[in-house]
């Protein structure tokens, strides 16, 4: 085995071995598996290209042109459009966000009562009309869509103790 190809298949093997590539990648099959393929698509590019390979021996400059075959993978970043859901798990002294902001306009609101106690929601914004989930027993789940406008956004459940006790976040609206 070549020098070239040994190196080739100890880099392989690292990939392999450290999680970089998935063992179908490894052999050819595919395109590789990299852990963040989400935000690209593979793409297979192969372009044909004349070389010169020296033939004859050595100080003698004899040449013939060679066609080659160079094959690559490239990832093509996907521009994903932003998401217009923003979820919201409550459970015992914690209200927590999918995300910390989101985009103004029509938002739907997912809130899920993962606790032991029933939980609401409320959203406020200084200047701007409030929002407010119904109570919820566990395990339940209510949607609303709500026209949100810029600004941050306070979360709460309005139970008695619930805030005090940590059950409120803040959601920046850009």
């Amino acid at each position: 085995m070549s020098r070239r190809r040994l190196a080739l298949t100890a880099v392989v093997a690292a990939a392999v071995a450290l999680g970089g590539l998935s063992a179908s990648a490894a052999g050819g099959s595919g395109a590789p598996a990299v852990r963040a393929a989400a935000d690209c698509t593979w793409k297979h590019h192969k372009k044909t290209v004349t070389v010169r390979k020296r033939v004859g021996k050595k100080g003698h400059r004899q040449f013939r042109k060679v066609k080659r075959t160079k094959r690559w993978w490239s990832c093509d970043p996907v521009s994903t459009p932003p998401s217009t859901t923003l979820g919201v798990r409550a459970n015992e002294w914690h209200l927590i966000l999918s995300r910390g902001s989101v985009d103004a306009g029509e938002l739907k609101v997912q809130l899920r009562n993962e606790g032991e106690d029933p939980h609401n929601l409320h959203l406020e914004l200084a200047g701007s009309p409030s929002y407010s989930f119904e109570d919820l027993d566990p395990g339940q789940i209510a949607d609303r869509t709500l026209p949100l406008t810029p600004g941050t956004w306070k979360l709460y459940c309005s139970l008695a103790g619930h805030e005090d006790a940590g059950m409120r976040a803040s959601l920046v609206v850009n």
